[in-house]
């Protein structure tokens, strides 16, 4: 990941390229990969059945609204924080802390949870991460919520792109707001039973290409080292 900025635009680049097998056989010895599938066949964000590593090279540029010929969508707000020390290790991801964090970006922006339409989750389909986070998301997000909140990963589609797979979330959050239809998840099949709120009816993974009517959605990502970052669009 790496960034340029000047007075009126910012660059946010983001890449993940494999050229050494020795760095892929040595995440694949402890961290959770899907042994199962080739490509992404049988991968399915929220399974926990593992993930499957991919590549991504993507460009984002950022400017101020008023200097913008053509607007894709609009940063309403963006913040992170970090999990810090866990007796877990390193790959462990903090439910805890991810909820400290959207909550405190609903509370500075004054934005009630229930006005997202759809959270575009980190989603890797590990065992520990999706509930970790999907249930952290089902929290925050569907408390007094009169209806499903939508919810899908990127990584169902074409695996997980590790350092850029925040920006093919971005990526696929544009295309939704271009098209006002959002992109379905591939191959979900059943709920993780790790995870209630796919069972009792709180969260609805898109599925099919889905009718989306605009407002508000919400990005949530989090990272190998514990970095958490949760960002809301219009």
């Amino acid at each position: 990941m790496d960034g340029y900025q000047d007075e009126y635009m910012v660059k946010i680049l983001g890449s993940k390229q494999f050229f050494e097998s020795y760095y892929y056989a040595s995440i694949a010895s402890f961290a959770d990969i899907n042994r199962d599938i080739a490509g992404v066949k049988e991968l399915s964000s929220f399974l926990g059945n593992g993930y499957c590593r991919s590549e991504a090279v993507m460009a984002v540029f950022l400017q101020k609204s008023e200097d913008c010929r053509r607007i894709y969508t609009t940063v309403v707000h963006c913040k992170a924080n970090t999990d810090g020390y866990k007796e877990q290790g390193i790959t462990f991801p903090s439910g805890q802390r991810q909820k400290e964090l959207m909550q405190d970006v609903y509370q500075e922006t004054g934005i009630d949870p229930t006005d997202i339409s759809y959270v575009e989750a980190h989603g890797t389909g590990t065992k520990v991460g999706d509930p970790q986070e999907t249930n952290t998301v089902s929290e925050v997000f569907c408390k007094d919520r009169s209806g499903q909140l939508l919810i899908g990963s990127t990584k169902s589609c074409m695996g997980h792109a590790e350092a850029a797979s925040g920006l093919t979330s971005l990526a696929k959050i544009i295309i939704a707001m271009e098209e006002r239809v959002i992109p379905p998840n591939l191959h979900y099949n059943k709920p993780n039973p790790e995870i209630p709120g796919l069972s009792d009816g709180s969260l609805q993974v898109v599925t099919e290409c889905t009718k989306w009517d605009g407002g508000l959605i919400a990005q949530n990502s989090f990272g190998f080292g514990g970095a958490n970052v949760h960002v809301v669009y219009r």
